[in-house]
């Protein structure tokens, strides 16, 4: 957490501390982080809630790595029917593949197109039966 927000020579850095996140002053020592959040959990580590914001107490929690990778900046969000999830979650309830999925959103697919296919492959009243 301290190298990749505050040394340039981290090769995260230009992600984090290049990117303006940084650590609350009270965890610059690392009796300060272990009396706010505690021993890490076995495992869990740590994660920031928002990540447009730094380390610190009022944005960081102990995390699976499942939790983890559903919080990060490249995680793909779908909507469909006003239900918004990540893309991981649509795949496992629709019992789509990951290559339909992500060759869809790369070739520039609305999220209904992704995660139900190209309308102009069914018939009308077909789309519209599912899609209600």
């Amino acid at each position: 957490m301290i190298q990749r927000t505050s040394n340039p020579n981290c090769p995260m850095y230009a992600r984090y501390g290049g990117a303006g996140i940084g650590v609350c002053e009270t965890w610059q020592a690392f009796e300060g982080f272990v009396a706010d959040m505690g021993e890490a959990p076995e495992g869990l580590t740590l994660e920031r809630i928002d990540n447009r914001r730094g380390y610190g107490p009022d944005n960081c929690k102990w995390a699976t790595y499942a939790e983890q990778n559903r919080n990060k900046s490249s995680t793909k969000l779908l909507t469909l029917n006003g239900k918004t999830q990540v893309a991981a979650d649509w795949i496992a309830e629709l019992g789509l593949t990951d290559a339909q999925v992500y060759k869809r959103i790369r070739r520039g697919w609305s999220d209904e197109e992704v995660l139900l296919g190209r309308p102009t492959r069914l018939p009308n009243d077909t789309l519209q039966a599912i899609t209600q």
